[in-house]
């Protein structure tokens, strides 16, 4: 016994505790059964290849590859809204889409304007908006060039195209108190590298306009600038079922 009176104590080394295990735990994964484990491996997959087939296939001109491989998935790229063109900012962006108007106010003067406008509108979030409308106006008409369409889908392309443009031109004479309003889309192209060393500039005049080795390769679809119209008040009214919804004008 020791001088405090207290017992000296045992070791007990070996006693008490359980030798840790040697056997390996089982990940979450190892416990799902072939079949469930090929499903979701299948459903990662498809997922991937419409995260993919979305940009690839918009906006146009899209390869006839990619539009294949998203016409299948785009229930599922519009349920997850995944049907967004990416692929117009990179890594080749395309030309974009204008559109042009001239006001005749009441007092016999003209104003010209251009849809989107980054003078005018602002914050840029407030311009992109714009110019994903501009954008939508011009893949609806590319959309009633299609002649793979069956006839009622592209009768429903060409009312909802005319619609949209009467709305953009009942929008501007209701905003402006115009007397009239005359609409141009038109197209912007972009500039090659050697142009722009060369000390071109993005909004040079001839960006509007194709070449005439592009003239030489175009269809109808592609003519631009394209004037769509001199609208008045009593011009722009958009009877009821004249706006056909979007999902009804895809190409099948």
């Amino acid at each position: 016994m020791s001088k405090s009176g207290k017992k000296p104590q045992r070791s007990e080394k070996g006693q008490g505790s359980a030798p840790p295990s040697s056997a390996p735990s089982r990940s979450p994964a190892a416990s799902l059964s072939v079949r469930l484990r090929v499903t979701i491996s299948a459903a990662i997959g498809l997922h991937l290849l419409a995260v993919f087939a979305g940009p690839l296939s918009g906006p146009p001109p899209a390869s006839a590859l990619s539009e294949e491989i998203a016409r299948p998935l785009r229930p599922y790229l519009n349920a997850t809204y995944q049907n967004h063109g990416y692929r117009f900012f990179a890594p080749m962006p395309g030309p974009s889409h204008l559109l042009a108007y001239k006001l005749e106010l009441p007092d016999g003067t003209t104003r010209e304007e251009v849809i989107p406008n980054l003078k005018t509108q602002w914050p840029r979030q407030f311009y992109h908006r714009h110019f994903m409308l501009t954008e939508q106006l011009n893949f609806l008409r590319q959309v009633t060039f299609d002649p793979d369409l069956p006839p009622s889908v592209a009768a429903n392309a060409q009312k909802s195209y005319d619609a949209y443009v009467k709305s953009y031109a009942n929008h501007l004479l209701h905003k402006t108190g115009a007397k009239s309003v005359t609409l141009t889309l038109r197209r912007h192209y972009l500039p090659g590298p050697d142009e722009l060393i060369k000390g071109g500039k993005l909004d040079d005049e001839r960006n509007y306009h194709p070449t005439d080795e592009m003239r030489r390769q175009m269809g109808p679809s592609e003519d631009f600038p394209v004037r769509l119209g001199t609208f008045t008040p009593k011009d722009v009214t958009i009877e009821s079922g004249e706006n056909p919804q979007a999902e009804e004008i895809r190409p099948q």
